[in-house]
């Protein structure tokens, strides 16, 4: 007997609830607010089959700078996982279309390529890069996907794996 009035009880205050929360002007407001920041984005989770998306991020080695090259570019398949690595030396827009063209030239161009929140990629070389080659371009995930998780992780295992090399090399002098 007791469950009974608590459960009608709970079901009558989540009613009241909710219809206060509808005419609420506060809340509306606040309602309102929220989904004009709202951006969604399209986000390829699961490509089926090799060259669908390619996710793209850097490295900084400007701190173990070799000569001139002090960024990784890192192209990330997401189907395979394979990684694409080329040494820049800076960021700009005309190298890493270079760079990009290079890799679609030897392996394919992707359907989707993804890229993160930079603005390297938001020009005109890259734009017109993708049109050149119809891959279509997301720039900037407002949340972070699995397969941009993915290409940071792989990003952080080379550095990690660039650094233990050089510390053998110096090691070994």
């Amino acid at each position: 007997m007791e469950r009974g009035r608590l459960f009608v009880r709970r079901n009558f205050l989540r009613k009241v609830i909710a219809i206060y929360l509808q005419t609420c002007t506060e809340c509306e407001h606040k309602r309102a607010r929220i989904k004009k920041n709202i951006v969604k984005k399209e986000i390829v989770t699961n490509p089926k089959s090799y060259a669908e998306s390619y996710q793209v991020d850097f490295i900084d080695m400007e701190s173990q700078r070799d000569g001139l090259y002090s960024w990784i570019l890192v192209v990330q398949d997401q189907f395979t996982k394979f990684v694409h690595l080329r040494a820049l030396q800076n960021k700009d827009s005309r190298s890493i279309a270079f760079l990009l063209e290079e890799i679609f030239a030897q392996f394919g161009p992707p359907q989707v390529l993804q890229t993160g929140n930079g603005r390297e990629f938001e020009n005109e070389h890259i734009h017109s890069l993708c049109r050149e080659w119809k891959v279509k371009l997301i720039n900037g995930n407002s949340r972070k996907s699995s397969n941009e998780e993915s290409v940071e992780r792989a990003s952080h295992d080379i550095e990690n794996i660039i650094l233990t090399w050089e510390t053998s090399l110096q090691r070994n002098d």
